[in-house]
């Protein structure tokens, strides 16, 4: 929250904003939880039409972008997509509605764990119970 004082009178009026606010200690940015990291571009195709270009950063999440003809629906989707990453419910790809756990941990114990002599009976025992308890589910729906 900001404070200003009213030219009219001598209240101190408190406005809201949606920036970072720079710390001034160590010269870190705190981030308010509704801040949006999403960054808009209006770009002008071949034929003369405006459409809008979206892209959402966040930590711990990969990039995505997409293009919208209409302002409302990028802003519409980046709200979507920023609850759902807010909720830890964010899961990107088509690949997490195709893939069970066991065939992830099947891959692991075929690819990684051959590398892993010093781990092998440890994880083998490890990986064998997860893969009765969650093997089952696909991996969009463990997010």
């Amino acid at each position: 929250m900001a404070e200003r004082a009213s030219a009219s009178s001598s209240r101190v009026v408190q406005e809201s904003t949606n920036a970072p606010q720079a710390d001034t200690a160590g010269g870190l940015f705190l981030v308010p939880e509704d801040y949006e990291m999403a960054s808009y571009r209006t770009k002008h195709r071949a034929d003369g039409t405006a459409v809008t270009h979206v892209q959402i950063r966040k930590r711990g999440f990969p990039p995505l972008t997409a293009t919208f003809a209409r302002k409302s629906d990028a802003r519409a989707w980046v709200q979507q997509v920023e609850n759902r990453m807010r909720e830890r419910r964010f899961f990107p790809g088509f690949e997490a509605q195709q893939h069970t756990a066991a065939e992830m941990i099947d891959r692991f114990v075929q690819e990684v764990l051959p590398n892993r002599p010093k781990q092998r009976r440890d994880l083998t025992s490890h990986l064998a119970w997860w893969r009765t308890e969650i093997g089952r589910y696909l991996l969009s729906e463990l997010w």
